[in-house]
């Protein structure tokens, strides 16, 4: 069974205004699969929490150049678990089989796909 890679970060306390969390999947030799890092179309409520820590982090100008709209796709999310869900969801949806997928940080299985999609 080969196994696939969720790396979860943040550069916050790190980085000046970083808040938010960010996911890649690697593939077993290590590239990260996909277009890059997680995206997913943003809800409402995704919107309205970025955008509200936008406003209390970056001054006026840097908030309205930064700021997100339900809808669009985007790369930031607001938790760590909203990260992991994202990265099951994706995972499941490859087209591969006989493989898992584990959260670096701690080895843990998320997510397991058999020889045949079921």
């Amino acid at each position: 069974m080969r196994t696939y890679t969720l790396d979860v970060y943040s550069w916050a306390g790190l980085s000046l205004g970083a808040i938010h969390f960010y996911g890649e999947i690697h593939d077993p030799e290590g590239r990260m699969v996909s277009e890059g890092r997680l995206k997913r179309h943003l809800s409402e409520d995704d919107a309205r929490l970025i955008n509200l820590r936008l406003h209390l982090t970056y001054r006026e100008d840097y908030y309205e150049m930064y700021k997100v709209r339900p809808g669009e796709i985007d790369h930031r999310f607001n938790r760590e678990k909203d990260v992991i869900d994202e990265a099951i969801k994706q995972f499941l949806s490859m087209t591969i089989t006989n493989c898992r997928l584990i959260l670096k940080s701690d080895g843990r299985e998320l997510a397991r796909k058999s020889e045949v999609n079921e």
